[in-house]
């Protein structure tokens, strides 16, 4: 009982790992790509993930299409064919749900086109930063109340044990 005490885990959603994009966040391109692509680590839903791009005001400028990449073996990339963009800033927003039904979402913008040094460092600003791994411990201050009660169980069940004895 102590082991499984100090070796139960609380359930933990996981952070999905993305491998790599394309364009690839604070990317500046030359021209419009033809569709936006991100890999993941893992096998993704179809039905419930979702890939979108929005334009500097909010618009959606894909073509309606982002999704699980039904091609992909593995099911683990989102795809979005694009028209034509203009010179501008884009924003990716994606949502996937994985096979395990944990959840996770995140954003990422490219540039096409020419970029003032101002609009650059916004760019770089808005990059996603890696996320600390979720923790999959029990506090310490739960972990050493659950040893405490522990040891008072066992304290008394042998007490009783001893008195019964004599």
């Amino acid at each position: 009982m102590l082991a499984w005490l100090l070796l139960a885990r609380p359930a933990v959603a996981h952070e999905p790992e993305v491998l790599n994009s394309n364009p690839a966040a604070g990317e500046v391109l030359d021209q419009s790509p033809p569709q936006i692509v991100i890999h993941f680590a893992e096998e993704l839903t179809s039905q419930k993930s979702t890939l979108i791009v929005l334009d500097a005001a909010g618009r959606q400028v894909d073509n309606g299409d982002g999704g699980v990449d039904l091609y992909d073996a593995y099911h683990a990339t989102l795809v979005a064919t694009l028209p034509p963009l203009a010179d501008g800033r884009y924003t990716v927003q994606w949502a996937i749900v994985l096979l395990d039904g944990d959840e996770s979402s995140g954003t990422f913008d490219f540039t096409v086109g020419e970029v003032t040094a101002a609009s650059s460092q916004n760019l770089i600003a808005s990059a996603p930063s890696p996320r600390p791994a979720a923790g999959g411990s029990l506090p310490v201050w739960l972990s050493a109340a659950l040893v405490l009660a522990l040891l008072l169980v066992v304290g008394i069940s042998l007490r009783r044990r001893l008195a019964r004895d004599n």
